[in-house]
């Protein structure tokens, strides 16, 4: 019996390599759907976005890694929780259920919660995978919300890592 961070890095491996090998997909499917109260919010994240990549938009699995999300979240501080676990949920739920607006702005209020409290610190790369996900949902935010992504996406200037792709990114992201 896989641990709940071997289920989601085996998940993970097959997203990485492209492989939509049904019957894999099927068991891991089982697995996280029977168990995902034991999953850590970064094998969340991981599984979610390995069912993205892949686009394995399977109603039961989907729902039960959102279920999930929402009870290791909903009335829990903040503290310790990734920014990068945050986006890489994001980006992929946003790709398997587009239409669940509700779960979107949720996530993304906790992420515009920790920018604006200065609780969670954005890397470049999730600030433009947020930017790259509002438009990707044609989706532009409140004013307030889109004050505070500004505010914090004009740290990027001091964000080494920033490069040409995210900048890019962000360019296509503002201008839909």
């Amino acid at each position: 019996l896989m641990t709940p961070k071997q289920v989601a890095l085996s998940a993970w491996a097959l997203g990485r390599t492209l492989v939509n090998e049904e019957e894999a997909w099927n068991a891991l499917g089982a697995t996280i759907r029977a168990r995902t109260a034991d999953f850590a919010l970064a094998d969340l994240a991981m599984v979610a976005w390995s069912f993205a990549v892949v686009d394995r938009a399977s109603p039961p699995e989907v729902v039960a890694v959102k279920s999930a999300v929402r009870k290791k979240l909903m009335g829990h501080h903040m503290e310790g929780v990734s920014s990068h676990d945050l986006c890489m949920l994001f980006k992929a739920v946003a790709k398997l259920t587009p239409e669940d607006r509700r779960f979107h702005e949720w996530v993304l209020l906790l992420m515009l919660e920790g920018m604006a409290n200065k609780t969670t610190p954005y890397a470049a790369q999730g600030l433009s995978s947020i930017w790259g996900t509002l438009a990707a949902l044609r989706w532009r935010p409140e004013d307030e919300a889109l004050e505070v992504l500004c505010e914090e996406s004009r740290l990027l200037r001091l964000d080494h890592t920033f490069n040409q792709d995210m900048a890019a990114e962000l360019a296509r992201a503002l201008l839909t």
